[in-house]
């Protein structure tokens, strides 16, 4: 596990896994408007005019889209595009979940879900001693404090 992680750390280090990602996030949103609309990727292609591979290589990721074919793309399925930024998730590194500073983490959850009542739980059947739950307006989410 220690492995993976320490992979995946080195690979956010290059642009090219950015890139991947937002490939296939994008690619994502399309097949989910594709199937919610019943679009086939054919009648997708024949409405974008492109060709059917095209759709099939923009649709497994593997793509390098431009603006201009990701509006055109969009404009196909009758969708605008809005490129946004977004800061990076802080990592929270403490030894004890009693010392650690959260108004970072609490400061993220506010802006995504307003203003929260939050409690952090450690859950009995938590994979490792960094697995926490954080328990907000009856919704939750895990975190894992690195």
């Amino acid at each position: 596990m220690a492995e993976f992680s320490q992979s995946m750390k080195e690979a956010k280090q290059h642009n090219d896994y950015w890139e991947f990602k937002a490939r296939h996030r994008f690619a994502l949103q399309l097949l989910r408007v594709l199937k919610s609309q019943e679009i086939s990727q054919s009648e997708f292609a024949q409405r974008a005019g492109v060709s059917a591979g095209y759709v099939s290589r923009v649709l497994s990721g593997g793509e390098n889209l431009s603006i201009r074919t990701l509006v055109k793309l969009c404009r196909a399925l009758d969708l605008t595009l809005d490129i946004q930024t977004n800061p990076q998730a802080p990592v929270f590194q403490r030894k004890h979940v009693e010392d650690q500073d959260w108004s970072l983490l609490e400061q993220a959850l506010r802006r995504k879900h307003g203003s929260p009542q939050i409690n952090l739980m450690r859950p009995e059947s938590a994979v490792n001693e960094h697995a926490y739950v954080i328990d907000f307006d009856a919704q939750e989410s895990a975190v894992e404090v690195a």
